[in-house]
């Protein structure tokens, strides 16, 4: 009975060991994961969120060029939220050829400075 104490002990032992090892790597590795998650977060996250998203699809220019960005991210989303992203990426288009200044020219005056080279300037009157 004592030889199956001692040896009861003894096992008890190297598990308690086992135990306070696992707990130090343990430890370690959230000490490194840590550090890893602060290197991930450079302001990525902050910087990518829906609305910035919408705004940089509906500053493309070309309408080919936002349908394949709009392609790119529509997967990741739900079918309402999708329905919503489309939505959202033409009005803000709207919104972006809205505000846009037009030029509306309601008087030309050409002059002439040399005849002989055929140089003129045109003076345009922004209303």
């Amino acid at each position: 009975m004592k030889e199956l104490t001692n040896k009861l002990a003894e096992m008890t032992k190297v598990v308690n060991e086992m135990i306070q090892a696992m707990a130090a790597r343990i430890d370690v590795l959230e000490a490194e994961n840590a550090e890893l998650k602060a290197k991930l977060n450079d302001g990525w996250r902050d910087r990518v969120t829906y609305d910035n998203t919408v705004e940089q699809i509906a500053a493309c220019e070309d309408a080919k060029e936002r349908d394949e960005a709009r392609k790119l991210i529509e997967p990741m989303l739900k079918k309402e939220m999708a329905t919503k992203f489309r939505k959202d990426i033409r009005r803000k288009v709207k919104e972006l050829n809205e505000g846009g200044s037009n030029i509306v020219i309601q008087q030309a005056e050409v002059r002439v400075q040399s005849p002989g080279n055929n140089i003129a300037h045109t003076i345009y009157t922004k209303e």
